[in-house]
């Protein structure tokens, strides 16, 4: 998580509110749904999914609808999660387990729940479940020191690295892992109950190609 470090963002995008449902990534690789347990509904953010395919569908999404998705970088996440205003949780800098799905959360969850189902953890910039529920995978190789201090314009990590980086804890995290400046690093082949991703679109045009759907689903 150190040093801290001013990070300038100079390109425009867009974050999707919650992250990937299991319902949307689904429409890509219908045979997923062999893999979910019963608790991980439709509403649910998909896990199992390791960072090649998190990227994967976005490729896919990008060809389906004439835009450009991506994984958000480090930097694009951590401003969508805590704004400019250096707090230690998108709501502000006190722990509230009512405001996600932690594992000091107390109410029907003891695994994932339905994507948006806290409302009142939304971050300054109106994106929900941006810590607890899912870890996140980030589209940035892991560095153990997280940048240099200095001010850097539009960071994307080092150019290679053992691990992918993931960000905002999960529902079997407590508190002090549910803080937006906590960070995970896991292999790009690994996949679990607890991470999941969500994309941001960086272009309205002039998309990538992409793979066609697996299994040819229905859109």
């Amino acid at each position: 998580e150190k040093p801290a470090h001013t990070v300038l963002l100079t390109q425009a995008c867009w974050m999707a509110v919650t992250p990937v449902t299991n319902a949307q990534y689904e429409q890509f690789d219908p045979d997923h749904r062999q893999l979910r347990p019963a608790w991980n509904g439709d509403d649910h953010p998909v896990i199992f999914t390791n960072w090649n395919e998190a990227t994967a569908f976005c490729l896919w999404l990008s060809q389906r609808d004439g835009r450009e998705y991506r994984l958000p970088t480090e930097a694009q996440w951590e401003f969508a999660a805590r704004g400019t205003d250096g707090r230690i949780f998108p709501w502000g800098n006190q722990w509230d387990p009512r405001r996600c799905n932690s594992a000091e959360e107390s109410g029907d969850f003891d695994q994932t729940s339905p994507v948006a189902h806290f409302p009142n953890g939304i971050s300054p910039h109106g994106v929900l479940d941006m810590v607890g529920n899912v870890w996140e995978w980030c589209a940035d190789w892991y560095e153990p020191g997280y940048g240099s201090g200095a001010t850097r314009s539009d960071p994307t990590g080092p150019a290679a690295s053992q691990y992918k980086v993931c960000r905002g804890g999960s529902w079997m995290n407590h508190g002090y892992s549910c803080r937006v400046t906590m960070r995970a690093r896991r292999a790009v082949d690994f996949s679990d109950a607890y991470i999941g991703f969500r994309v941001v679109c960086v272009s309205e045009t002039n998309a990538v190609a992409a793979p066609a759907a697996k299994e040819d689903a229905k859109v």
